[in-house]
Parts: C-alpha cells; sequence; structure tokens
C-alpha cells in the first residue's frame, strides 16, 4: 500500500462541493479586510481563495496538487498560485492571516505546518482553520479496518492519511511556534455525501484511495460491499449517504 494521495480533482468539484461550500463560520472567523494580503493554505481547486480576492488587498492560494491547482489556475486566472508542500515551504511575502480549510488532516507533519505557518505570519498575524478533529468519520473508518480484517489485511500506520487532533493537541503545537490560540471548538457535522446510493463509493475513491492501492477491481468491489453493508443502517438515510464528521475550527495570533 501507498500512502500518496492523488487527487481527482474532477471529481472534487462535482461531487464535493460541500468541502467549499459550507465554510461560512470559518471565513467569518477569518473575516477577512481589505487592506490585508493572506494565505489560503492547501487552497484545492482555489474556490475559497477566489472568496477571499473579493474582500482583500491580495491573496495567494497554495496547495502541492498540480491537479488541483490547473483547475484553480483555470478557473482564478487573475489570482497567484503556488505548488509547494505546506509542511514545509517559505515565501518571501509576509502575510497577515494564512487561510486554511478542510486541508490540514491532509498533512500529517502538523508540527511542519506550524512553523512554516509561523514564519509567514507577520506579527500579531492570524491562522484561522477548519479541519478534521478526533473522531472525524471514524465510523467510515473503523468499518474500512473491518472490512479489510475479515480478508486478512491489516491497515497498517503509514497507509492512514488523517491527522485528525483533539483540541489541546493542536494548541500545544501551535504555542511551541508562538502562535497563542484565541478560539477553538470541536463539532459533529453529519454531511450528506453527494451521489445517492453511490455516495460513498464516490467518498472512498476520493478520500481513501490510499488503502486500495494493492487490491484488484474484484477485490475492491468485495471491499466496498462489505462496507456498505456495514454502514448502511448506520449512515444511509431516504437514499443518502451520512459521513459523520467531525470539524475542528482554530484561530491562532503569532505573538509579538
Amino acid at each position: 500500500m501507498t500512502n500518496t494521495h492523488v487527487w481527482n480533482s474532477d471529481s472534487y468539484d462535482k461531487s464535493f462541493s460541500y468541502v467549499w461550500k459550507l465554510t461560512e463560520s470559518v471565513m467569518a472567523l477569518l473575516n477577512p479586510q481589505a487592506s490585508e494580503t493572506i494565505l489560503d493554505l492547501g487552497c484545492g481547486t482555489g474556490h475559497l481563495t477566489g472568496r477571499i480576492a473579493e474582500s482583500v488587498a491580495k491573496v495567494i492560494g497554495l496547495d502541492c496538487s498540480s491537479e488541483m491547482l490547473v483547475k484553480a489556475r483555470n478557473a482564478y486566472p487573475d489570482i497567484a498560485f503556488i505548488q509547494a508542500d505546506a509542511q514545509n515551504f517559505t515565501l518571501d511575502v509576509r502575510f497577515d492571516a494564512v487561510f486554511s480549510n478542510a486541508a490540514l488532516h491532509w498533512m500529517k507533519n502538523a508540527e511542519g505546518v506550524i512553523k512554516s505557518v509561523a514564519n509567514v505570519l507577520k506579527p500579531g498575524g492570524r491562522f484561522v482553520a477548519e479541519f478534521a478533529g478526533k473522531g472525524n468519520v471514524c465510523t467510515i473508518f473503523d468499518q474500512l479496518d473491518r472490512s479489510l480484517e475479515a480478508l486478512g489485511r491489516r491497515t497498517e500506520p503509514e497507509v492512514n492519511p488523517r491527522f485528525t487532533p483533539t483540541i489541546a493537541e493542536y494548541s500545544s503545537l501551535l504555542q511551541k511556534h508562538g502562535l497563542e490560540t484565541v478560539y477553538a471548538t470541536m463539532t459533529d457535522r453529519p454531511t450528506p455525501l453527494e451521489g445517492g446510493e453511490l455516495g460513498l463509493r464516490l467518498w472512498l475513491d476520493q478520500f481513501a484511495i490510499s488503502y486500495f492501492a494493492e487490491f484488484n477491481p474484484e477485490e475492491k468491489e468485495m471491499i466496498y460491499l462489505d462496507i456498505e453493508d456495514g454502514l448502511r443502517r448506520h449512515l444511509f438515510h431516504d437514499g443518502v449517504w451520512i459521513a459523520d464528521y467531525r470539524r475542528l475550527m482554530i484561530k491562532a495570533i503569532k505573538t509579538l
């Protein structure tokens, strides 16, 4: 198995628009101002970067996925998008704010992310983010583990693409690098998946692809059927799959 996550940018925009649409709370927490320069960390296909650009003097999007950035640049040609690893990056620009939505849980080197963020923030600048918190989609991944074990396969730790901390764990890392947590919440957010009966499979194809790299199509289909059977009574309601999302939203200030 591999721990390299491959993004399908077409599917991401078509079937997972909730990722960038369910953002009213974190955008309000960011509260971008007209004079500011903001970095959108893990910008994906750029839709939130475009929204931020409507309010601020300058915004830059950063993502590691070339596939995502192609879409972002085509959709928002007036915005600068940079391909870089958010776990270890440097920029000449200093920002009033660094923003991130639905991206930090893909970055296992959380301390590298925070160190990089602290380095590009102005003194007094803010880091505002929402991402997967402790217990996020645990019902889905617990069943995935059981389905793999039923075939005699173990999930190796390095395959797990998720970094899902508690508030205390993440605040401690922020403090270590000179970022003071001033706001933090952990919220359950059951989220309907697009695609009807196929919704869970589409989700697995996009967000759990690393688990299936070594399986042939017949084995993968058998695992998908077992996952669906195990989860149907818990997460399938009125023709819609519901993912048991749990989100951590945080705001931290770079101390002077």
